[in-house]
């Protein structure tokens, strides 16, 4: 079910938050976490079962951890919840791609082997039940009492699909109190629309160009820069949109989810473009990987291979794939590139040290959108001046291309369309009724696209 359809708008939503605010609050976790599984199973009802004994073995070993004495047994605990976890990732999402690229060196090895379908929002879930047990481990935390309470947090279907990723730390105490309000609750609706504006009105403008070009062969040295600048817009919006709606049907809820964007393509340099892209992600490597490894508190190789493996890992989890396992790694090369020259880049001019930093992370998208490395190698090459113009590649009429541009300059120069907790005046709540009503329009005229962060 996706948050674009009709199903969610007018079917899905309205009937949660009936039974929801019509429930006694302590019944609400309980409401919202059925809710949750109705959502996850409209999907594929046969996977309930596995966020239902994800859920159910991280409960488990987050009190083991808590209540045993011994540091062995919370070893112990602690190594059965992430082991686990990784084991759930490792089959789902690995086990194909393994073999097939053991199938490339082993002739033997039947190519297909293994056939698996990948559960939506695994990789989102695995992480909020490790980051749990870890933390408790940590003496961050205390286990939650109930299971019920327990599966909301996990299964709570704003941000069970793709994040952002909420640490049980940063809502334990919302499970138990929520913030219930008119004025949080038109604050949600705002950010939701906010949101859907994003995924509906540019997000998927911005896929018809760079679909258009990619579809059609390899493309000339312009049409590939103008696929790898609409790539790049409909991944941020795409992405930056869903958290929008997450955080906004949060809050009508009753939660302060964290916020997963700041104006990414304004960072100065690509460490600052990872403190500001997919934040909740960046700061679960950051302190679950990268700091456990030694982070920066070591030699000078040491904690440049820190960084490598951390970003090769972050690549590795954005999917199964050659050109996610490049990607990472060439972001983390330029980690490890940038680190002697970051006081540098500050005496620069602000301009040419943002619009580097973009050309870099827009580089970085083309790996990240292949279909494969050699599909990556000559889109690049396109874009240096050694592709051939394919006749056969369309000429995309000038109001997309406008479109692109008006749409990058506002990455740059426009503030967010909610900035604060201030109320609004009254002419920007009809401006928001009125973009809503565009959107169902747009999405009466075309199915629903599902988000490109929907089955990581």
């Amino acid at each position: 079910m996706l948050f674009n359809s009709y199903d969610f708008l007018f079917l899905f939503l309205p009937a949660a938050f009936i039974l929801y605010f019509l429930s006694p609050g302590k019944w609400r976790n309980a409401v919202l976490a059925a809710a949750s599984y109705v959502f996850y199973g409209y999907w594929d009802y046969r996977f309930l079962s596995l966020i239902f004994i994800s859920t159910l073995w991280d409960y488990f070993a987050g009190k083991r951890i808590f209540e045993s004495g011994d540091k062995k047994k919370r070893n112990f605990f602690l190594f059965l919840s992430i082991l686990f976890n990784l084991g759930l990732l490792g089959y789902f999402k690995y086990a194909g791609f393994f073999i097939e690229s053991l199938a490339l060196l082993i002739p033997a090895i039947p190519p297909g082997l293994i056939d698996v379908v990948l559960p939506i929002g695994i990789s989102f879930y695995t992480f909020q039940t490790m980051s749990y047990s870890i933390d408790i481990y940590r003496n961050k935390v205390k286990p939650v009492k109930k299971f019920i309470d327990f599966a909301c947090y996990v299964a709570m279907f704003p941000q069970l699909i793709a994040g952002p990723i909420v640490r049980y730390e940063q809502i334990a105490g919302q499970l138990f109190k929520k913030n219930c309000s008119i004025d949080n609750a038109a604050w949600g609706i705002r950010r939701f629309i906010q949101g859907l504006a994003k995924k509906v009105l540019v997000a998927d403008t911005m896929a018809v160009v760079a679909d258009t070009i990619l579809r059609s062969g390899s493309p000339g040295f312009y049409m590939a820069w103008l696929a790898a600048f609409a790539f790049s817009l409909q991944i941020y919006f795409d992405f930056s949109g869903y958290s929008d709606m997450a955080i906004g049907l949060g809050r009508i809820l009753g939660f302060d989810f964290p916020e997963n964007f700041n104006f990414p393509y304004k960072a100065r340099g690509i460490s600052d473009f990872w403190r500001r892209w997919h934040m909740s992600l960046s700061y679960w490597f950051r302190d679950y990987l990268y700091i456990p490894l030694g982070g920066s508190r070591t030699t000078l190789p040491r904690s440049y291979m820190n960084l490598f493996i951390t970003m090769l890992i972050c690549g590795l989890w954005h999917g199964a794939s050659w050109t996610f396992v490049l990607w990472g790694a060439y972001f983390g090369i330029l980690l490890i590139i940038e680190r002697p020259f970051k006081d540098s880049l500050k005496k620069l001019p602000e301009w040419t040290v943002v619009l580097s930093t973009y050309i870099l992370v827009v580089l970085g998208w083309v790996i990240f959108r292949a279909e494969s490395v050699s599909d990556a190698v000559l889109w690049l090459k396109a874009m240096i001046g050694f592709g051939s113009d394919n006749p056969s590649v369309p000429s995309i009429p000038l109001p997309f291309i406008l479109a692109v541009g008006i749409i990058q300059l506002s990455c740059w120069v426009m503030p967010p369309a909610i900035s604060s907790e201030k109320q609004p005046l009254f002419y920007k709540d009809i401006a928001f009724a009125v973009l809503f009503l565009i959107c169902i329009v747009v999405i009466m005229g075309v199915d629903s696209s599902p988000f490109l962060y929907y089955q990581f």
